[in-house]
């Protein structure tokens, strides 16, 4: 592509990508392995380079996109990723709201002293609100209702 489109090519950023993830490609696959059998140490800058490959997933989305006949498909990817943030926000205060429940469940239950001293619930007490992920875990049980059996 550089040989047909000339200096211009390098401009584009699709063309920057590309060359960046082969690139990444190159030295993670051939580069890396060569040098660690050399030196016989670990490259620990090596694996934020292995991260990068991930966005090989991108080239797949700007094909799709290039394609008429996936353009219901197109349209449903860029939906997904103009819809993840607010997925990500509605998330993540899901879960700030069963994290306070879960402290408020954990306070009131552990601080009751009827309850401490009922030879029923005093053992239940005790295994099962004796630290704060037990009780989140199961608000999250009961939130996405996996213990009801739908």
């Amino acid at each position: 592509r550089f040989i047909a489109g000339g200096r211009a090519s390098i401009r584009d950023p699709w063309w920057l990508l590309d060359f960046i993830l082969v690139a990444v490609g190159v030295v993670a696959l051939v580069i890396a392995p060569t040098l660690g059998s050399i030196a016989q140490q670990d490259f620990g800058g090596m694996e934020s380079l292995l991260i990068m490959r991930g966005l090989r997933l991108l080239r797949l989305v700007r094909a799709l996109r290039m394609i008429s006949y996936f353009k219901v498909m197109w349209r449903l990817v860029y939906s997904l990723l103009t819809a993840g943030g607010t997925m990500l926000s509605t998330s993540v205060l899901l879960l700030l709201a069963l994290f306070i429940s879960g402290v408020i469940a954990v306070e009131l239950i552990t601080k009751d002293s009827d309850l401490k001293m009922n030879p029923i619930t005093g053992p239940i007490v005790e295994i099962h609100f004796a630290s704060l992920p037990t009780p989140i875990l199961t608000l999250v049980q009961f939130a996405d209702a996996s213990k009801a059996g739908i």
